[in-house]
């Protein structure tokens, strides 16, 4: 008979082969640790696009080292065209302004025209968002107040019924809506710093906001021509201004052109009222002209300043020696907007020598044409605030942060499938 150790040998003889591979338990574990670093690079390369992502929009839209707010007004000695991705004041009030620049501002889905108010204090560029306010219209001489349209929202449109007069020290909004629910959208003028004068329905009026309600005046408002010193300059005819003169409670001042004058293009009177800039301008060329104010019943005559300006867009007096101007100093044939090669500064021509003097570098035409000034700010010197931030696209930064959420995905069942296999 076998003996039992001959049995034993027999069996394991005869046993089945395992399907285990040799070494599984090892492959296993070699496997589990590749799945175990494969994940942990790909999140490691993940987190660390997601931080520069991060860390370069942060430092796209920090701001810049602005003065102190103690600092004396001043306008910029570069004025920046604003990126559509500033953020806005909020309900921080701004304080004194030097200027207002149109903009596009990005938004969810689309972009939408608003406005970009500059600190006359510390050059911070950033987005006017007043409470009911539908279109800023304009700001006060003193950079102080602007002025907006007032209304609602109906069916996908705006609805224009009143005016709004925005503080930007305290953040008060004082709001007027029209009893007959229109207005003249250009007849809104500033009359001094803490007035304005338009016209409603067939109803003009002089509203000395934080005094009650506009009160009716008899003269007939017409079309916003330009400004005068603190006040609105308005067409009168085919050859003439009128100013309401808010240093004689509202009196009608008015201007009479010499008869070979025939101009609407915006003017300007000097702070005294003895001086008006005018812009003579065809389809081939634009003029500077200038003359003494006539008195009363007699004729202004304007002559051109010999002056090296380019289609020159009138800003406001300095002093009665003085005009700024917005001069394209590209010399183009014409004022194409759209033309990237056109640059623009804002310049101050000596009426009497001509001479040209640079007050500030502009930018675009939209910047440049669109800007409005705190015309009291026109004769101080400039300031050489910061550059403003230009934060990144949000819509690139979120699709950025998905981007590498995904390929961060991928990557890692990728991985983890060819580990597998």
């Amino acid at each position: 008979m076998p003996t039992l150790q001959e049995r034993f040998a027999d069996l394991a003889v005869d046993a089945p082969v395992s399907p285990v591979a040799p070494g599984i338990w090892a492959e296993g574990r070699r496997r589990a640790r590749s799945r175990r670093i494969g994940t942990g690079v790909v999140g490691v390369v993940t987190l660390v696009a997601l931080f520069v992502v991060a860390g370069f929009a942060v430092h796209r839209a920090s701001s810049p080292g602005y003065a102190g707010s103690d600092s004396t007004p001043a306008l910029p000695s570069a004025i920046y065209h604003p990126s559509p991705w500033l953020s806005g004041w909020g309900d921080r009030p701004p304080g004194q302004l030097s200027m207002l620049i149109p903009g596009k501002r990005g938004g969810w889905p689309h972009y939408h025209w608003a406005m970009v108010g500059v600190s006359a204090t510390t050059g911070a560029y950033h987005y006017l968002e007043i409470p009911g306010c539908l279109d800023v219209d304009g700001l006060s001489p003193d950079g102080r107040h602007v002025s907006c349209f007032a209304g609602f929202e109906s069916g996908g449109h705006q609805v224009i019924n009143g005016v709004a007069i925005y503080d930007t020290v305290t953040g008060h909004v004082d709001r007027w809506a029209s009893p007959s629910g229109t207005l003249g959208l250009n007849t809104v003028t500033w009359n001094g710093d803490d007035a304005v004068a338009f016209r409603a329905g067939g109803t003009s009026y002089l509203w000395h906001f934080g005094q009650g309600d506009p009160r009716p005046i008899p003269t007939h408002l017409t079309l916003r021509v330009g400004a005068t010193a603190t006040a609105g300059l308005y067409l009168s005819g085919r050859d003439g201004f009128f100013y309401l003169d808010p240093a004689h409670h509202g009196q009608v001042q008015r201007v009479r052109l010499d008869r070979d004058a025939r101009t609407i293009t915006p003017a300007a009177i000097s702070p005294s009222g003895l001086r008006l800039a005018a812009v003579h301008r065809t389809a081939a060329s634009s003029t500077l002209m200038v003359g003494d104010v006539a008195r009363e019943g007699r004729r202004t005559r304007l002559a051109p300043v010999r002056a090296d300006v380019h289609w020159p867009q009138i800003v406001g007096w300095a002093d009665d020696q003085h005009v700024l101007v917005v001069n394209q100093v590209s010399q183009l044939d014409s004022p194409v907007p759209e033309d990237p090669r056109a640059r623009y500064d804002l310049d101050s021509v000596d009426v009497a020598s001509g001479e040209v003097v640079r007050v500030a570098r502009m930018s675009d035409a939209q910047t440049s044409w669109g800007a409005m000034f705190a015309t009291s700010l026109l004769g101080a010197p400039t300031r050489d605030f910061p550059a403003p931030p230009h934060p990144i696209n949000q819509r690139l930064e979120a699709g950025l942060v998905v981007g590498f959420l995904l390929l961060g995905g991928i990557a890692l069942v990728v991985w983890r499938r060819r580990v597998r296999a």
